[in-house]
Formats: C-alpha cells, structure tokens, sequence
C-alpha cells in the first residue's frame, strides 16, 4: 500500500467511518465484537477499500431510498489491522482508533492463549472482560461527542 493509498482511506474513515465495539446478538447477550465499518452511496469508495483490506461491499436496505446505500465492514483483528495501517493519518477518529486497536490487541492475545489449553478453559482472564467492556463504553461516548 501506498502512503497515498493509506492517507485517502483513512480520509474515507475519518468521514464516513464507525468504530465500535458491539454484542454479539441482539439481546446484548455474549461477547464483545470489534467493527469498522464505512457506509455511502458512491460504491467505488467502499471497493477500495476493500481491495486494500479485503471484505466486501454489501447493500444496505433503507425505507426511503432516493439512492442506494452500500457498507465495507471488517471486525475483530482485521478491524485492528486496518486501523494501524491507517492510524498515523486519523484525525476525526484517531482516539477511537487507538482504542480499537488495544481492544484488537486482546483479541490476538486470547488466540494466542488458546494453542495447548484444555477445552472449557476460560481463556479471558476478568480484567480483560472489564477492559473491553470499557473500551466499548468509551468508543460509544466518542460516537456523540
């Protein structure tokens, strides 16, 4: 990737760009999932995106459509991986970004733990469930300020 490359995502992030952490189902039940996603209705943004970090673009429905809208999404540790890609760039959401990216970290240190441990093993201790549950509430609290 170019630095060209990198600067222009990170443009399309910083103005289009969510970041959260989220429930992994609809009644808040579960872990937590990190997201990234970017939606507009000019499809060529999202496709270059996903050309340099791969995923794909799907189509989003909407009640009134006056034009289509279409979303690029990555979570877990590629959300991470494109977020330090394009970290040094961020200006809007480089806070959420930094956060993002510690929550990321975590993800890899559970893969990293799970090589050899025997099944039904917890493999997050306490404090890195409270650290990720405060990472989400603080990535929301940037979301409306």
């Amino acid at each position: 990737m170019t630095t060209e490359q990198l600067a222009y995502a990170a443009g399309i992030i910083d103005g289009e760009g969510s970041i959260g952490a989220y429930t992994k189902d609809k009644q808040g039940r579960g872990g937590l999932c990190l997201q990234l996603s970017v939606a507009n209705t000019d499809i060529r943004m999202l496709v270059f995106l996903s050309e340099l970090w791969g995923g794909s673009v799907s189509t989003l429905s909407r009640k009134e459509i006056r034009r289509q809208l279409y979303e690029w999404r990555r979570v877990g540790q590629d959300c991470g991986n494109v977020l330090e890609d394009v970290l040094p760039y961020l200006i809007v959401k480089r806070e959420q970004a930094e956060l993002a990216i510690e929550f990321a970290r975590t993800v890899r240190d559970v893969w990293a733990s799970k090589k050899g441990v025997p099944r039904g093993t917890p493999y997050l201790t306490d404090e890195v469930i409270e650290r990720r549950q405060e990472i989400a509430l603080e990535l929301k609290k940037l979301k409306v300020a």
